[in-house]
């Protein structure tokens, strides 16, 4: 009886003691293309086609961006750690940006400034993915010269 009661309440202390499981964090991984029907590019002009391919470990968060143009495909890629540390990142076509990463249990925060030339713009991009990991949702507060923009890219999780 005494061996009963002893190991009822090491079972009670452990649930009792335990946090709920906790949801792991979205992982982006992956290859993506924007769904321009469920999209808002405010006014800016929904591209022919956008992919976004994502690679993401625990402490960092890569991604490309390719953009279909009239002149053809760009790309750009930018790479941050998740620790929250600014890091400066210059690109190809000389446009300088400076930002940082954080994840949290409802995806990722990148913040960021893009100069273009003399031309500062600041962005905040949350990232999050619905439940079944299939659709990622990327909204974005961009703050130019011309006043602000708000954006909302919708993506498609590809094979």
């Amino acid at each position: 009886m005494r061996l009963r009661l002893l190991a009822a309440a090491f079972v009670a202390a452990v649930v009792v003691a335990s946090p709920a499981q906790a949801q792991p964090r979205p992982d982006f991984t992956g290859r993506w293309i924007v769904d321009t029907a469920r999209s808002d590019f405010a006014h800016v002009t929904p591209p022919a086609r956008m992919l976004m391919t994502v690679a993401q470990t625990d402490s960092t968060f890569t991604f490309t961006q390719t953009v279909a143009t009239p002149t053809g495909e760009r790309s750009a890629t930018q790479s941050y750690p998740l620790d929250g540390k600014e890091r400066t990142q210059p690109t190809p076509d000389g446009v300088k940006v400076v930002g940082s990463a954080r994840a949290t249990d409802a995806g990722i925060t990148v913040d960021a400034t893009i100069t273009r030339g003399q031309t500062p713009a600041h962005q905040v991009s949350r990232w999050s993915l619905s439940p079944d990991g299939r659709t990622m949702t990327l909204e974005q507060d961009v703050e130019t010269p011309r006043g602000p923009t708000k954006l909302k890219l919708v993506f498609a999780r590809q094979p």
